[in-house]
Parts: structure tokens; C-alpha cells; sequence
């Protein structure tokens, strides 16, 4: 069985090659007429051989009342090309015919539009014809408001004290506060500071002689002299807060 496609109408004729007895057979040439009005939509054209016939698959051969006879030496091979070209005639005619209707309808779309909708169909409308809602601007956000809690007032700074009484500070740390501009240092009992219990003491041993913030210091020609800082003085000498003075033997530290 062969199978044609796109038959014209009208007269077609089928030749009909084939083998019969090992030895190619005379062509058997039929005529047939292809109607448009038929009766199937795909006719059947049927072609009878006059001489026993291969049968493609089969073990012989058949003879023009239809039996089985032996198979000849020769066996036909049938031929795939045909087959694929036909399908892809057909593919390219689909693809053809497919892109033909599209173009014609992207050119008569108003057209096609208004056939569909006069038979009712709803056409959806295009996209700029429902444009989207305006999206609101996005403001920014104003930063937080950082609020401070009140710091508490600073004190006004508290005005220099004036400077510490001037004094000595004996070794066992008794103060004796200089409160007078002059104050003579000794073993006598008539000077101002008496040093009784210390022999390398002369009786009129130095004198302090206050100024205001300042202090001097003058040996009163003593036996063992006065020293400031461990230096023997010779003649009146400024004191600075933690100087130390050694009457003699007796130790002092001069503190404002």
C-alpha cells in the first residue's frame, strides 16, 4: 500500500513498478479521477497486478489469484527518504500557511476585532488602555527627635581660699602656727618658739620673720648653726612649703 499527498484534482496516474519472478516486471500504468465532491475524504485507489508479485516482509511471493509462492533470490528494499521529504513538505507548508495567517491577522487586526466582537466574543484590551495606578513617591522618613534631658547646672568654680597659715611641724607632727611677723627660735624661755628638751639648741638660736606669703629664715649666730634642706645658712634664706630645717638637733618642716 502507497500512500500520495497533495493530490491535484482531476486526472491522476499511478505507475506501478515492480518485481515478479526475481526480473523486473513491465510497469502496469492506472488511471484514476480525483473529484473534489467524493464520497470519502481520503479515497482509495485500487491497482491490480497481472503477475505474481514480492511481498515486502514475506517468505514468497503472490500470484495474480493472491497465493504464496516461493521468494525470489532479489528482495526489495524499501526507500525511507520518500517518506521523510513528504512529512517535511507537509511540516513546511503547516509553518508556511501558520506565519501567512498570522501576518494577515497583525494587518487586519481592527478588522478581526470587530467580526469577534459582533459574534459576541469579549476582546480583552490593551495593555495602555488600563495603564496602572500612579505609585504614591516614597518620602523619606524624618529622623527621630533626640531629646536631651537637662543637664544639671555646673557650679561656679569656688574662688581661690586664700593661702594656709604658715607653721612648723616637728617630728613627732605637732604644728606650730607662725602668726607673728617675727618669731625667734631658741632654748630661752622668753623666745617665741622653745625648744627646752634639745642641748645642740642655743638659747636665741634663729629668727622666722613673716612678709605677707613669704617666709625667711636667719641664723641668730648659734653654736651648732640652722640648716634648710640639710645646707647650712649664713644669712637670711626665703623658706618653700616643705622645706626642712634643723635647729641643732631639732628637726622641723615648714608647711603653709
Amino acid at each position: 500500500m502507497a500512500e500520495f499527498w497533495f493530490v491535484r484534482l482531476g486526472e491522476a496516474k499511478v505507475t506501478v513498478r515492480y518485481r515478479s519472478e526475481g526480473a523486473e516486471a513491465d510497469p502496469s500504468v492506472h488511471r484514476f479521477e480525483v473529484l473534489r465532491e467524493r464520497k470519502d475524504a481520503v479515497p482509495t485507489l485500487v491497482c491490480s497486478l497481472p503477475n505474481p508479485t514480492q511481498v515486502i516482509g514475506s517468505e514468497g511471493a503472490l500470484d495474480a489469484n493472491g497465493r504464496t509462492g516461493p521468494a525470489p533470490a532479489g528482495e526489495l528494499r524499501v526507500n525511507p527518504w520518500g517518506n521523510a521529504a513528504a512529512f517535511l513538505i507537509a511540516l513546511a507548508l503547516a509553518v508556511a500557511v501558520g506565519y501567512g495567517l498570522y501576518r494577515w491577522l497583525q494587518k487586519n487586526r481592527d478588522t478581526v476585532e470587530k467580526k469577534l466582537s459582533d459574534l459576541g466574543v469579549e476582546i480583552p484590551g490593551k495593555p495602555e488602555d488600563d495603564p496602572a495606578p500612579p505609585l504614591d513617591p516614597i518620602r523619606p522618613q524624618p529622623p527621630p527627635k533626640i531629646e536631651l534631658a537637662d543637664a544639671e547646672p555646673t557650679s561656679a568654680p569656688s574662688p581661690a581660699s586664700p593661702p594656709g597659715l604658715a607653721r612648723l611641724i616637728d617630728s613627732s607632727g605637732d604644728a606650730f602656727p607662725l602668726e607673728a611677723s617675727k618669731v625667734v627660735v631658741g632654748r630661752d624661755a622668753g623666745v617665741d618658739l622653745m625648744i627646752a628638751d634639745e642641748g645642740s639648741v642655743s638659747r636665741r638660736h634663729a629668727e622666722i620673720r613673716v612678709e605677707g606669703s613669704r617666709v625667711f629664715v636667719q641664723d641668730l649666730g648659734s653654736t651648732n648653726g640652722t640648716f634648710v634642706n640639710g645646707a647650712r645658712i649664713a644669712q637670711e634664706v626665703e623658706l618653700k612649703p616643705g622645706d626642712e630645717l634643723l635647729f641643732g638637733a631639732a628637726k622641723f618642716r615648714f608647711q603653709r
